[in-house]
């Protein structure tokens, strides 16, 4: 990283959630809670190898939730472990004023508690559906993939007027790839090695909070 963000100018930091916010992968714990892990794992590893893309592989995880109580999100919740540095670095970023996102390709349930928790001022995540207190299985409208990531930031950094160069993305993986590239300075915080090949920046050692270096 070259060059730091100008302290005169409003700024916008976005973020992925599993494993770049947090330590977890949601979907993940979820099937673990709910005894379905090996399934769902061998799912992941399909989609790894390539043969299942992003919305065929997410699609086939969920189905392994159906029939579970939706209470298993604030049964999770608690559970879940924020990366080092992270709770600095958002608290600091609010105390700033500055504009706060996170894009996941996880679970609004999940992220809604987030927000509230740390103030987040937007999040976007897929909506699983439920019935009857039910996980149908089902996820509602569009999936949160690497594309609408990219639309989101777009939208925000647009509506709220900030100059681009005062967006930063971090993420860990290639669904994080058009954000970080897209935002003026992109970061992977843990990044997966297909994720590197596609960026500058990276951060693989140091808190989260090294981020709030950024700002001279």
């Amino acid at each position: 990283m070259n060059r730091l963000l100008d302290p005169k100018k409003k700024s916008f930091f976005s973020f992925d959630m599993d494993s770049t916010l947090i330590r977890q992968e949601v979907i993940d714990e979820l099937a673990r809670l709910a005894g379905v892990y090996e399934e769902v794992a061998s799912v992941t590893k399909e989609a790894m190898e390539g043969n299942l893309d992003f919305h065929e592989a997410l699609k086939k995880r969920c189905i392994y939730l159906k029939g579970f109580s939706s209470s298993i999100f604030t049964e999770l919740y608690p559970k879940l472990e924020l990366n080092t540095g992270v709770e600095r670095l958002l608290k600091v970023l609010k105390e700033n004023n500055t504009r706060t996102a996170v894009f996941s390709g996880g679970f609004t349930d999940i992220l809604e508690m987030f927000q509230k928790q740390y103030g987040i001022d937007e999040v976007y995540a897929n909506i699983l559906e439920k019935k009857d207190g039910e996980l149908s299985g089902n996820i509602l409208g569009e999936i949160v993939d690497k594309n609408k990531k990219l639309e989101y930031l777009k939208t925000i950094r647009d509506r709220e007027k900030i100059h681009p160069s005062q967006v930063v993305a971090i993420g860990d993986g290639a669904n994080d790839s058009l954000m970080l590239n897209e935002a003026g300075i992109g970061i992977g915080f843990h990044a997966k090695e297909g994720l590197k090949k596609q960026i500058v920046n990276w951060i693989d050692f140091a808190p989260m909070d090294v981020l709030l270096f950024l700002f001279p």
